[in-house]
Parts: structure tokens; C-alpha cells; sequence
């Protein structure tokens, strides 16, 4: 005769097995929230940065120093994101990519956050103003 009124031995209660190496660097390097508005894709070029003087009410005026080799990151419809060894005293600036497979294209950009990473580079992003090409 079959009862429903059976006991659980103690021993068949398992605590919950310990996530594994790569599950924790998963979740470590994976964002709890994405607050991007935009898809990005990937930019890893090298990259000539050029500074543009401020005209001010957000327009980039004329070249204001010599251009500078910066590393892409990631490019949006709206915003590109790049890497530099020195910090940026200024806030236009214009990006050139110049690739056989995708053409020569130059980016105005308005830099509006800079980090400063634990390897020695800086990340700087910002809005894309206008895009020539």
C-alpha cells in the first residue's frame, strides 16, 4: 500500500551546487543592467584623433593640435567610444578611419565621459555630431 505521508531523510537535502569559474567570470563581466539605448559594434581600429577648437553652443570648430593615435571600441548610431594614453583637455574632436575593407570615413564627436582604466588607458566616448565619408 502506497502512502503520501513519507519522510525525507535529512540527508537528501543538497545545498545548491557552487557556480563554476567561468560562471562567475561570466557574471562578473556581464552588466546587471544595459543602459544603452543603441546597438554597438565593435570599431578595433587604429584611429587618427585630430582636437577641435569649441565654438561653443556644441559645435566643433578648426583643428587645435596635432592629431593623435587612439584604438576604437565600439560605434552606435549615435556615439563612438575610443581608447587613448593620455588624458583629453579638450571636448571636440574629430576621428578618421581609414580602411581598405570599409572605406575613409572622419567622425565629429562631442566627448562627453572619460574613464580611466586599471591597465594605464583612457576610455573616452561621446555623441557623434556628424560623419563624413
Amino acid at each position: 500500500m502506497l502512502t503520501t505521508d513519507a519522510v525525507v531523510p535529512d540527508s537528501a537535502h543538497f545545498a545548491p551546487a557552487q557556480p563554476s569559474a567561468r560562471e562567475r567570470l561570466v557574471r562578473a563581466l556581464t552588466p546587471n543592467c544595459d543602459r544603452r539605448r543603441q546597438p554597438r559594434v565593435a570599431a578595433p581600429y587604429l584611429l587618427r584623433m585630430t582636437p577641435l577648437e569649441d565654438l561653443g553652443r556644441g559645435r566643433p570648430g578648426t583643428p587645435a593640435g596635432p592629431p593623435q593615435t587612439v584604438v576604437g571600441k565600439d560605434l552606435s548610431e549615435r556615439g563612438f567610444c575610443f581608447y587613448h594614453e593620455q588624458p583629453l583637455p579638450f571636448r571636440y574632436v574629430r576621428v578618421a578611419i581609414e580602411d581598405p575593407q570599409i572605406g575613409c570615413f572622419e567622425l565629429d564627436i562631442q566627448l562627453n565621459r572619460t574613464l580611466f582604466s586599471k591597465l594605464g588607458w583612457y576610455e573616452s566616448a561621446g555623441r557623434v555630431l556628424e560623419v563624413r565619408g
